[in-house]
């Protein structure tokens, strides 16, 4: 269930890249930001969520976890100066030149998709729905209209994707003849 949201957010975010580099961690970062969802009691999956920070900022910064402090410093200040080459370049960017922006890219993939995982993990319909919604058209915004419509169609199948997995409601006995189209048939 976390899989269609998370494959629409990481493809959104990485439209704002050309050429598009080193797929190997954005799918490693995904896979990471995902595995917290499958931990099952509180406790493990808080423990899950904090070791997949340490791995995703390794991943997105290249900064070891075994420094936290340092780590934190550094990503923070790698986060600002992407945010603000984001004002400053013509999306989409190219990776190998603003790392700082490919970093960024990288974090919001981790943070949006971990979000993802989580409300879906809980069952909240609503909550899901709304984090796919900014996690996906956030950057479909940024990337202007250049493939807005796939973008819109990816973000909509997504979101019915999720609700139909996450909505618990049976179909009504009285209904079920007009969902098969039975009642066409009686009407001709």
């Amino acid at each position: 269930m976390s899989a269609v949201p998370a494959i629409v957010i990481a493809a959104v975010w990485l439209r704002l890249e050309q050429p598009r580099d080193g797929l190997a961690r954005v799918v490693a970062i995904v896979l990471v930001a995902l595995a917290p969802a499958f931990v099952r009691p509180l406790v493990p999956r808080a423990a899950a969520v904090v070791l997949a920070l340490a791995v995703g900022v390794r991943i997105a910064f290249g900064l070891s976890p075994l420094r936290p402090v340092h780590a934190v410093a550094a990503s923070g200040a790698r986060i600002a100066s992407g945010v603000r080459d984001f004002y400053d370049t013509q999306v989409p960017f190219d990776p190998r030149v603003h790392a700082d922006m490919r970093s960024v890219v990288l974090a919001a993939v981790f943070g949006f998709v971990l979000l993802a995982g989580m409300v879906v993990a809980a069952r909240r319909p609503v909550a899901a729905t709304l984090v796919l919604l900014l996690g996906a058209g956030w950057p479909a915004t940024l990337g202007g209209g250049h493939a807005a419509l796939a973008k819109g169609v990816a973000i909509l199948v997504a979101v019915l994707v999720v609700l139909a997995g996450l909505t618990t409601r049976r179909v009504p006995r009285a209904v079920a003849p007009g969902a098969n189209g039975s009642a066409l048939m009686e009407v001709e």
